[in-house]
């Protein structure tokens, strides 16, 4: 009877991503199985610490590639994206999220669903705005009316509270 309702979700992630970073993950294991080798070939001529410090290096530098292709393509675009997100989530409507050239597609197709998102957001609080300020008006007018004359009728009280209900479910249809 107190079952929760647990939504299950799925993450899913584009093939052309997903083998994208594979590519990169498996150029990055290769290379360390080459050097793995070299060192195996070149290790009755090099001494031992020598080599341990040239696979070291080799690693190394082989996690730095990873690393920093995979900050360039994704880490830095969304980056950029939560400090523009954050400007909208304050309020700021009219900013609207844009991408570098170099950008990945996929985070493209997203911005471009965040701006129509914002764009429609956006317009649907313009089309409450003219109703929401004829509320105000009329609710201006009502207590006006109370403070001049002390005491409405029940009929001019009632006329008032049928107008703001009228200008409220325009606001609930927009």
């Amino acid at each position: 009877m107190g079952k929760s309702l647990i939504k299950k979700q799925r993450h899913f992630i584009e093939r052309d991503l997903f083998f994208q970073t594979l590519t990169l993950l498996l150029t990055v294991l290769l290379g360390g199985f080459l050097l793995l080798l070299l060192s195996k070939t070149i290790s009755t001529y090099v001494d031992s610490s020598l080599l341990f410090l040239m696979l070291f290096v080799g690693y190394f530098l082989l996690i730095i590639f990873f690393a920093w292709s995979l900050s360039k393509k994704f880490i830095g675009p969304f980056s950029r994206l939560k400090e523009n997100m954050k400007d909208i989530a304050n309020g700021d409507l009219s900013l609207r999220l844009n991408v570098r050239d170099g950008d990945d597609v996929r985070i493209k197709s997203f911005v471009d669903d965040a701006n129509r998102m914002i764009m429609t957001f956006n317009n649907c609080l313009e089309k409450i705005k003219e109703p929401s300020q004829e509320i105000e008006k009329r609710a201006e007018k009502f207590l006006h009316q109370i403070k001049s004359k002390g005491v409405l009728t029940a009929e001019e009280s009632l006329e008032s509270i049928k107008d703001l209900q009228e200008d409220a479910k325009q606001i609930r249809k927009s």
